[in-house]
């Protein structure tokens, strides 16, 4: 299906949006697909995109990346707890998406399900909100995560393959669960989100290519711009989350998470 550099462009900024504010890049994606008359993408573009945004992470945190890799070239050991917690944490999404992928497919094409879960989540953002704001500085656990916080972060994270969930939304809600700061959650769920989103992409484009499916050529302008797009949107989104969480919390993703379940079901 072709996409005209304006779509190109639109989906690219909806990923590099919606992939690390709390409000789910995959029910979003859907909605324009389905509410603005945008041509359903190739699995191959959607991938691509979602990949922009995985680089995006790689970029924002090349700093620590860079200190990690001199370390390692230092020591010349790896850096097995940090690798122990890569894995722990992104095990529980692995498996619920190898075992549930069938129905995940079938819940995106339920837009009932998609305002079910934008607006459930809401009210779970809300209640975390709450919670957060009666919390003391005492009762914030700023200690390094251990695996055992790490592999409940990954349960919350694992619900996110439910459509309209957002993997950023509730993995950062799994931190705060485990007392830790939202620097700190922020922190944990980006890096997981490099193992989890690598690993969807690679099983979606296996999938893609097992099951007869092709490169268009004729997408390659569209899909090297949904890239880009999508790389530079959720870098700077990536650099102001931080300073919103700490100033307002859920409340703005709250609000708007209901705005758009509402606006959702009049569209129905």
């Amino acid at each position: 299906m072709q996409l005209s550099f304006g779509e190109a462009i639109l989906l690219g900024v909806i990923e590099g949006l919606t992939e690390f504010f709390p409000i789910s890049s995959t029910g979003h994606l859907i909605l324009a697909e389905r509410l603005l008359g945008i041509p359903e993408p190739s699995l191959f573009f959607n991938t691509v995109i979602q990949l922009g945004a995985i680089c995006a992470i790689l970029w924002f945190y090349r700093a620590r990346i860079a200190v990690a890799v001199r370390e390692i070239q230092k020591t010349r050991t790896l850096p097995i707890f940090f690798i122990q917690k890569m894995i722990v944490g992104t095990l529980p999404v692995a498996v619920f998406g190898f075992l549930f992928h069938s129905l995940v497919k079938y819940a995106q094409t339920q837009l009932w399900i998609i305002v079910a879960t934008t607006l459930g989540v809401a009210g779970l953002f809300w209640i975390a909100d709450y919670v957060l704001k009666k919390q003391t500085k005492k009762q914030i656990d700023d200690q390094e995560t251990s695996l055992v916080d790490v592999f409940i972060i990954g349960l919350f994270q694992a619900f996110s393959i439910i459509p309209g969930v957002s993997r950023s939304g509730i993995t950062i809600l799994g931190g705060l669960s485990r007392g830790k700061s939202f620097r700190q959650s922020v922190d944990t769920a980006f890096m997981l989100a490099v193992p989890a989103m690598s690993l969807a992409a690679g099983y979606e484009l296996l999938n893609f290519f097992l099951d007869g499916g092709e490169f268009e050529k004729g997408l390659l302008f569209s899909t090297a711009v949904g890239f880009l797009v999508a790389f530079f949107t959720a870098l700077a989104t990536i650099s102001v989350t931080l300073p919103i969480f700490r100033k307002y919390g859920f409340m703005p993703f709250v609000i708007y998470r209901v705005i758009l379940g509402i606006g959702i079901i009049l569209l129905l």
